[in-house]
């Protein structure tokens, strides 16, 4: 065979393939990796070598890539890759505000790539998923700010990291005080604080004199509000201590009233008026019965609870304040003082010859004590007989209770009633709104059996809690807290009058049994402790029942509206009245 026989069919083959090696589609990507901010995406990958460029696509949903919805294609000299491009040179590129794209916070984006040559793209690279971060804001304001060191001409302080905000810097501002007013000074720390160990030092300070610092954070959004200031006295020349002191505290007595506590201590309020005092030692108390010689004394650290005790009763007492530093330097003694008489601090049963608990029935040693029968009788939900003389109302009860549990002639199959009512207390005695003078919500369950005729018998049991502030035995107020619990048991005799089939009207009376709670931080008035679980007396109701027409429950169900007195003075024998009047509406049901 001749050469070019051969040569021939070869070159044929050659020029036939040429043109499906340039249509073969480059390498396809490998998967790309995403970081977010709240308005960018970066999306990295390694670049293949048979490619001229890659098309990024991205969305906020899966079908948005597949579909290619949002393609930015970029050459390797857009990407800044080197020519030639080698295999796994890392490749970035940001979506956001530089590439033309718009991204909201807190939302999830889905990116893919592919690569492209002259003549085709590769197949797409697995899609990726990130969620950018929330909105930057302003940062917070920096806190804390802590004096490290001193000298005569150089201070060095510290404050918190401002993180989740991503801070670029941090900015200080000083003043120096002159002439006892505060003034901008044009001084510069000596470097840039440090983003995650912040701090500044500022040096070629005057000695013996009295600075403030506040510092902000600033990231791309803009500069935080200001800290507090942090006040600064350099020390005196020579020396390693300053001659500068604190301000003088403000006493007010309008503004600032001393309050009188539980056990006949006195705590003082005022204002300090050295915010941000590094070198703050605290405050001096100067206090005693004669206004113009206070001799008495006692020291208090800037942050204590400024309180004085061991008191005498029923004296005037008058106060004072100074403040004092660590170089012992103290400032003159405050222009106002407040005086107050120290006295007893009673909440509304602390008085024993004005309240006891239990009945109407007494010891021989006048001691209020709770009868067994009169327990009983609560409990089976007694009649109550208004007009039975007091010394017959606990047989009366007590046979009236007993009756609920024998069966009762002509009475229909709905004989008993249970609900549940929701409402307000409205407090009667005057006492008692010193100390609890907002009405309570009350909350009372309550069973009602029929009787014979109009009549019925009703056994309820409720909670109500009042919040308030304890009195002197003057009847000053204090900001004494105390709380009053108060679980009223109540038996009542009804008698049910029918207007419609519908509606019922009611009326009647009864007795009553409160259980009694009151505490503060320091004592306790409980009616299990004291033995007699409660205090009597009595009450008097009316109201309306609305019964249901749905046929569902066949008049067996409706809505209760009701007002009742009650009088919860053990009979007369207690000077203060736990009752008042209260506005009720509930739900029942009949069975």
């Amino acid at each position: 065979m001749k050469p070019r026989r051969i040569i021939c069919p070869v070159l044929l083959v050659t020029l036939l393939l040429l043109p499906f090696s340039a249509w073969a589609a480059p390498e396809r990507p490998n998967d790309p990796t995403l970081t977010a901010t709240h308005n960018t995406l970066t999306v990295s990958w390694e670049a293949v070598t048979d490619a001229e460029g890659y098309t990024i696509y991205w969305g906020e949903t899966e079908s948005e890539i597949t579909d290619k919805t949002h393609p930015l294609k970029r050459t390797n000299s857009e990407l800044g890759l080197p020519e030639p491009v080698s295999e796994g040179d890392k490749v970035t590129f940001t979506l956001g505000a530089s590439s033309g794209v718009t991204l909201e916070p807190e939302t999830r984006y889905y990116v893919a790539l592919s690569s492209y040559d002259e003549f085709r793209d590769s197949t797409l690279s697995d899609i990726a998923d990130v969620t950018t971060q929330a909105a930057l804001q302003v940062p917070p304001s920096p806190q804390n700010l802590s004096l490290q060191a001193r000298t005569e001409e150089r201070v060095t302080f510290a404050w918190d990291t401002v993180t989740g905000a991503s801070v670029t810097a941090y900015k200080d501002s000083v003043e120096k005080r002159t002439g006892g007013l505060f003034a901008p000074a044009s001084l510069t720390p000596d470097a840039p604080a440090n983003l995650e160990t912040p701090s500044a030092n500022f040096s070629g300070l005057e000695s013996d004199t009295r600075y403030r610092f506040r510092v902000k954070a600033t990231n791309a959004e803009g500069d935080s509000t200001p800290s507090a200031w942090l006040v600064v006295d350099t020390f005196a020349a020579g020396e390693l201590r300053d001659t500068l002191a604190p301000n003088t505290p403000i006493l007010s007595p309008s503004a600032h009233p001393p309050e009188l506590q539980e056990d006949q201590s006195v705590r003082l309020r005022f204002d300090g008026n050295n915010s941000g005092m590094a070198d703050l030692a605290g405050y001096r108390v100067f206090y005693g019965t004669n206004a113009g010689a206070l001799d008495q004394q006692k020291d208090f650290t800037p942050d204590a609870d400024v309180r004085i005790t061991d008191l005498e009763k029923e004296v005037l007492y008058t106060f004072r304040l100074s403040a004092f530093d660590t170089s012992d330097n103290e400032s003159p003694q405050s222009e106002e003082s407040v005086s107050i008489l120290v006295e007893e601090v009673r909440g509304l049963l602390d008085d024993p010859d004005a309240f006891e608990g239990g009945c109407f029935i007494t010891t021989p040693q006048s001691r209020a004590v709770p009868s067994l029968f009169m327990g009983i009788a609560l409990l089976l939900c007694p009649l109550v007989l208004v007009f039975v003389p007091r010394k017959k109302v606990l047989t009366a009860t007590l046979l009236a209770s007993l009756s609920l549990c024998l069966p009762t002639p002509g009475v229909a199959e709905e004989a008993n009633t249970l609900g549940i009512k929701a409402g307000a207390h409205i407090l009667s005695d005057s006492s008692h709104k010193d100390i609890y003078d907002s009405d309570a919500a009350s909350f009372t369950l309550f069973y009602q059996r029929k009787l014979m005729g109009p009549f019925s018998a009703a056994l309820e049991a409720g909670y109500l809690k009042r919040d308030g502030n304890k009195r002197t035995t003057s009847g000053l107020p204090t900001e004494v807290a105390t709380e009053l619990i108060l679980a009223p048991l109540s038996a009542s005799l009804l008698c049910d009058i029918p207007l419609t089939p519908e509606i019922i009207l009611f009326a009647g009376g009864g007795l009553d049994y409160w259980y009694y709670k009151e505490t503060s931080d320091t004592h306790e008035v409980d009616a299990k402790e004291e033995n007699d679980y409660g205090v009597g007396g009595y009450h008097g109701r009316a109201g309306l029942k609305l019964l249901t027409r749905d046929p569902m429950f066949h008049h067996r169900a409706g809505v209760i509206i009701e007002t009742v007195y009650s009088v919860i003075d053990r009979f007369g024998e207690n000077e203060i009245d736990l009752g008042g009047w209260t506005f009720n509406a509930g739900i029942f049901c009949t069975f």
